[in-house]
């Protein structure tokens, strides 16, 4: 059975040490918030009376969205609305 992220919730996994940049998260995972998915990073801290505390970023994931067509220019517009080259002298 496949794992199923519920609403409000989330799940952290260790970051490899041997991939973790110099400030990269701890730990990294994802989390669903009000119906919506984000990505969760997560990083241990200490204060500086030995406290310790972990920071946490929420960043949303965004659906991958087609890029809009560039418009074309007038000439181009123009162009594409005659489709009969019958005029061309070749």
């Amino acid at each position: 059975m496949a794992y199923e992220q519920r609403d409000n919730s989330g799940s952290l996994f260790k970051v490899d040490e041997s991939k973790k940049r110099e400030r990269g998260p701890d730990y990294s995972g994802t989390a669903m918030i009000d119906g919506a998915e984000y990505f969760m990073d997560a990083w241990l801290k200490s204060s500086e009376s030995g406290r310790r505390w972990m920071s946490f970023s929420f960043k949303r994931k965004e659906k991958q969205q087609a890029k809009p067509a560039k418009p074309k220019d007038e000439a181009w517009q123009a162009m594409k609305k005659d489709d009969d080259f019958s005029d061309l002298p070749f």
